[in-house]
């Protein structure tokens, strides 16, 4: 439990967008969901994330395969 109180508090926190720094999209799709996040690599060396989606798939779009 204590490991997971410490996660939380020591999460990177939300950053605003810096035009100029590296910036990546990641993407994941699941039988139940869809998310993404934008993150930029800030001059600290790490990653920051800009912001997330994410979402439940309606029932009918479970019946598609991943790829579409």
């Amino acid at each position: 439990m204590r490991r997971l109180c410490d996660a939380f508090t020591t999460a990177p926190l939300l950053q605003h967008y810096t035009p100029g720094l590296p910036t990546r999209l990641e993407t994941d799709a699941l039988m139940q969901g869809l998310a993404a996040i934008i993150s930029q690599l800030f001059k600290d060396g790490l990653w920051y994330p800009i912001a997330f989606w994410s979402r439940k798939l309606l029932l009918v779009e479970r019946n598609y395969k991943t790829h579409n």
